[in-house]
């Protein structure tokens, strides 16, 4: 019993590190489940449980990368303007982790709106909105870390 307590307050704490951007909170989740498995003698979790794990970290990932790009997109970004908004996610990533994420990202898609002539309301909505939808992407995140805490714990108590 003291080794699903310990995993479980491990798994609170990867809800947390979903909350940051750049820890990987949902990849963390799925080696202790994985974990837990071994110890457990995969008993309590079959295959399917695993791939249900699975494609909640998979889902997770995509979200993390595609949620800020798709918010500029709907903020009027063009494709050029959103992949300005990439580089700058990656550049800002390297130079200023972990919130280099938002400034790169909204730096690129504002400067790509403006380097193709658009004018400064317009350029400034689509890097808000790239802005909101990496914080809506987050929110996601931690939504779907919450879904695989509560099926850990319904599972294993």
């Amino acid at each position: 019993m003291a080794l699903e307590i310990i995993i479980a307050v491990c798994l609170f704490f990867g809800i947390i590190f979903t909350a940051l951007p750049t820890i990987p909170g949902m990849g963390y989740m799925f080696v202790l489940t994985l974990v837990y498995g071994f110890f457990d003698g995969f008993e309590t979790f079959d295959p399917w449980w695993f791939a249900f794990f699975g494609g909640l970290v998979v889902l997770g990932i995509v979200t993390d990368y595609l949620s800020g790009l798709l918010g500029a997109k709907m903020g009027g970004a063009n494709k050029k303007s959103v992949l300005f908004g990439l580089i700058g996610l990656v550049v800002g990533l390297v130079l200023f982790p972990p919130f280099g994420l938002f400034i790169g990202l909204f730096l690129g898609v504002l400067i790509g709106e403006l380097v193709q002539k658009k004018n400064t309301d317009a350029a400034l909505k689509a890097a808000s909105y790239s802005f909101v939808g990496t914080l809506a992407g987050i929110g996601f995140n931690v939504a779907l870390a919450i879904t695989f805490f509560v099926a850990y714990l319904i599972l294993v108590f």
